[in-house]
């Protein structure tokens, strides 16, 4: 009872937690819709849920890091209007979505060839809607870190999902319209479970004032760039070999691709518990403290990272051939090439964060648009001579750009350094090497 009990109150292990569930149930929910609808239905799913994930982007970008910088350590009667902000901000632009999706069904509808158009654009509305409740829950249950309450919200919308499709594969009525229905409504339970329990403060929506919200909206207009241009840097790769190289690299170079995925839970668990911790930091003033805890969260980083990464680095092989199969035996190569660039992310995208939590989000998406411009360049020099572990390469060339800019800039606002964190981190593994050492092997 007592692990349990110190389990559900570290913020780490329930972050962690809410993105492996979170990841197992969307990868099962996924298998499970490759035998439950045809391709060309699939296809349509797929790219419902992209649309969606771009929309979720543009929301989540403009409010999410805002409510964190001026909400983190502070009391809820500072903290309230900017709940309301929040709602706001999310609703504005939920039902700017919604006016241009029926815009565009009331344009379409009776052309034929667009009836794609017409179903990205209805069920993309609802879905929309649907979500924004439990959207802005998770939002404030983030800046609290009240992780056990996200860990609940996300089985429980990913788990009754995945209940639906399982019945659903034994009726008649797996369909796409269906299967849209069901993710809008596990989506909207768990909202609505997140209203009548109180964790999307809801009541903050009579709270708003109009300093909060232009605060939040001015500092959201450039994380929401940052997050649209961190996205187009992940998927700029795959979208220029698609448009420039044969169907059948796009394959070769996403299998690895998928395999780092892994490398990517760890960062986003972490950075999520650091984000509401530096901001509550900075909100005291104390800038010694915010630098402390930056490189303690860097060290943290790396010894969850690079372990992974030398994983993947050494047996390439074994971890292609087990996701893709045989023939992608070729790509081991690349995987190699790319673990290298996942050694560099806890320097890049704690440098982000650092930047975010002092009040530079400017910053910030300058280096986010500087390593875009440096990997779609050296993605179209590679692809020039048609060499897919050159793409990789450009990779690395992108992070280690990143990760200069970033921490050189940012140390004219904290007093902290990467390489006195890294070696902090490095000097901690080892004095446990040493006293485990010693428990094992006493002198006599």
């Amino acid at each position: 009872m007592k692990l349990i009990n110190k389990f559900f109150r570290n913020p780490h292990l329930m972050s962690l937690a809410g993105n492996l569930a979170a990841s197992g149930m969307g990868f099962l929910s996924f298998a499970l819709l490759a035998r439950v609808l045809p391709p060309q239905d699939l296809g349509q799913w797929v790219m419902l849920v992209t649309c969606f994930g771009v929309f979720e982007l543009l929301r989540s970008g403009l409010v999410q890091t805002a409510l964190t910088k001026y909400t983190g350590g502070v009391a809820m009667e500072v903290a309230l209007p900017y709940y309301g902000a929040a709602w706001s901000l999310a609703s504005m632009v939920t039902i700017l979505l919604v006016v241009l999706a029926t815009g565009a069904m009331l344009s379409f509808s009776s052309l034929a060839a667009l009836e794609s158009l017409v179903f990205y654009s209805k069920w993309l509305a609802l879905v929309a809607l649907a979500t924004l409740p439990m959207q802005v829950a998770l939002w404030v249950q983030q800046v609290i870190s009240r992780f056990d309450r996200i860990l609940i919200m996300r089985l429980v919308s990913s788990g009754l999902f995945l209940l639906m499709i399982i019945s659903s594969a034994a009726s008649p009525w797996a369909l796409l319209p269906t299967i849209a229905g069901a993710f809008a409504l596990a989506q909207l339970v768990a909202g609505l479970l997140a209203l009548a329990l109180g964790w999307a403060e809801l009541r903050s929506i009579f709270s708003v004032q109009r300093a909060s919200f232009w605060e939040m909206l001015h500092f959201g207009k450039y994380s929401m760039g940052t997050m649209l241009g961190s996205n187009l840097l992940r998927s700029s790769d795959t979208l220029l070999i698609g448009l420039f190289m044969p169907a059948q690299w796009v394959a070769l170079y996403n299998v690895p691709q998928k395999l780092l995925e892994i490398v990517e839970i760890p960062v986003r668990s972490v950075l999520a518990t650091a984000l509401p911790r530096l901001a509550a930091s900075h909100a005291t003033g104390n800038q010694e403290d915010v630098a402390r805890i930056w490189s303690m969260y860097l060290g943290r980083l790396a010894l969850l990272v690079l372990p992974l990464a030398l994983i993947c680095f050494i047996w390439a092989e074994k971890l292609v051939t087990l996701v893709g199969g045989p023939e992608y035996v070729a790509s081991a190569t690349i995987l190699r090439i790319l673990s290298v660039y996942a050694a560099l992310l806890p320097l890049d995208r704690l440098a982000g964060v650092g930047l975010d939590v002092v009040g530079r989000p400017a910053l910030n998406f300058v280096k986010v648009i500087l390593m875009l411009s440096v990997n779609v360049l050296g993605d179209l020099v590679a692809i020039r001579f048609e060499n897919l572990e050159l793409v990789a390469a450009t990779s690395i060339l992108t992070f280690a750009t990143g990760v200069f800019f970033g921490n050189m800039i940012l140390q004219r606002y904290l007093p902290v350094s990467a390489w006195q964190a890294l070696l902090q981190a490095a000097g901690d593994v080892a004095g446990l090497g040493r006293r485990l050492w010693a428990l094992a092997y006493p002198k006599s």
